[in-house]
């Protein structure tokens, strides 16, 4: 696939916002079901937690209560988890929109979204998989090694939504594109200075920000990577 002549274009905020702006209605909609998700993961793990210490708090200590409260801490966590992974798995789209936008030059909608998501379900859900393990194990590991993989995160998501490469050639292809690069450590930079801008932004205005900084920062680093041919 041949990307869009505005993906090579130089990289500004100012024209991060027009290409937010244009896709609006995907972006809008996904961030409003990323907000239901959380609210929704706060409002069940909390339940169970107070639930657990309604029950263990009775006065009554024997064997079924206190399996009771138990159970409920663990159906509690356990929804978190679920919570969790559907979370990311429509977070991921953040990222794909810009990748899809700058590969094909067209807008996305809200509801092509979501065809994009969940057209190739099985594609999308393990290559998360892999990168969350990927990600997981490497933080474990001294922390740095789990930096070094989520540095690869747009490349990598870019490769999942817009080229037919399996997974894990993508994923090692993604390694590829960035650390073997010239530009790479211009790259890491933009990349480190959008996460600094949008944690800046976030704590400014009490989280407000961040609706609007994520998606520029999105963009932004999207056609930063067109740009200096991390992604062609």
């Amino acid at each position: 696939m041949v990307a869009s002549p505005e993906a090579f274009e130089i990289p500004s905020l100012h024209r991060a916002w027009d290409q937010v702006v244009r896709n609006a209605g995907a972006v809008a909609a996904i961030t409003g079901v990323l907000i239901a998700v959380s609210v929704l993961t706060f409002v069940v793990y909390y339940f169970f937690y107070f639930g657990s210490l309604v029950v263990s708090g009775g006065g009554d200590s024997s064997a079924a209560n206190v399996m009771a409260a138990l159970l409920a801490r663990l159906i509690g966590e356990g929804s978190n988890l679920i919570l969790s992974i559907v979370y990311s798995f429509f977070a991921v789209m953040i990222a794909a929109i810009p990748a899809t936008y700058f590969a094909t030059g067209e807008v996305v909608t809200a509801s092509g979204a979501f065809r994009i998501l969940f057209g190739r379900f099985g594609r999308h859900l393990g290559a998360g998989l892999l990168f969350a393990l990927a990600t997981g194990v490497g933080t474990a590991l001294c922390f740095v090694p789990g930096i070094v993989v989520g540095l690869t995160y747009p490349i990598y998501v870019n490769k999942i939504f817009t080229t037919e490469e399996p997974i894990v050639e993508a994923f090692k292809s993604s390694f590829a594109s960035l650390y073997g690069n010239p530009d790479k450590w211009s790259f890491v930079g933009v990349e480190v200075l959008a996460w600094l801008l949008v944690v800046l932004t976030a704590l400014c205005t009490c989280g407000l920000g961040a609706l609007v900084a994520v998606p520029v920062s999105a963009f932004f680093i999207q056609n930063a990577a067109y740009r200096w041919g991390l992604i062609s």
